[in-house]
């Protein structure tokens, strides 16, 4: 989850040197983007059935 929080934060702070933008918008946003992503991620995972957990009879 830091990796995706780090390389949209990463992305959008270029984006926003080689703009050379006075106010952060692409770091802002791509961070908040970044944050959802890593939510819906953790979530997503979190609610997946494990399948080494499964106990399976033969």
């Amino acid at each position: 989850m830091m990796a995706i929080i780090g390389g949209f934060t990463f992305l959008g702070y270029k984006i926003d040197q080689w703009m050379d933008n006075e106010f952060k918008g692409f770091t802002l946003a791509l961070v908040i983007f970044g944050v959802i992503a890593s939510i819906i991620y953790g979530v997503k995972n979190l609610l997946t059935p494990d399948n080494k957990s499964k106990k399976t009879k033969k």
